[in-house]
């Protein structure tokens, strides 16, 4: 078992299935986050090469928001469609 399929199992009871959905803008669900799970930690805010965005990761401390870019979301109808991020025009990924 992945650590993504323990996570899941242990705090959604279910695996989580993500499609593609390639877009950018404020995360909409992290209060939702925060409230299970605590603030969110700062490799929330590294890109895929480990470098982390420190201008994101202070402006998150400072105002509880998160504007990010991303390549996946949720499949649909999995249960946590409210936490999906809207489909916005398309972005560079990290």
């Amino acid at each position: 078992m992945t650590d993504y399929q323990a996570f899941c199992a242990e705090h959604a009871g279910r695996q989580i299935g993500h499609a593609t959905n390639v877009g950018a803008g404020e995360v909409s669900w992290v209060r939702a986050y925060e409230e299970l799970f605590g603030p969110l930690p700062e490799i929330w805010f590294t890109d895929r090469h480990g470098r982390l965005d420190h201008e994101g990761l202070a402006q998150y401390r400072e105002t509880g928001t998160v504007v990010a870019e991303w390549d996946c979301s949720p499949v649909p109808g999995d249960g946590g469609d409210e936490a999906a991020p809207a489909r916005q025009s398309a972005a560079a990924s990290l």
